[in-house]
């Protein structure tokens, strides 16, 4: 939030899975106006890492009845 509010253009994007399956992300953050050179970057990690086709498993506990 604070590069956000700062101007700076910054995307999470998921970098693998923690204990419980569940995802972990990081944040790229870039120059105040290079947006498209940060989804860039985004687009390129997700395309290079298996990440972006894995669902983390939901269970019954986790589903809204």
């Amino acid at each position: 939030m604070p590069f956000n509010v700062a101007g700076y253009p910054a995307i999470s994007i998921c970098s693998g899975f923690g204990e419980g399956g569940l995802p972990v992300a990081i944040q790229l953050v870039g120059k105040p106006f290079q947006e498209a050179t940060v989804l860039r970057t985004a687009d390129a990690f997700e395309k290079a890492t298996p990440f972006r086709d894995r669902r983390p498993a939901l269970t019954r506990s986790l589903v809204a009845a």
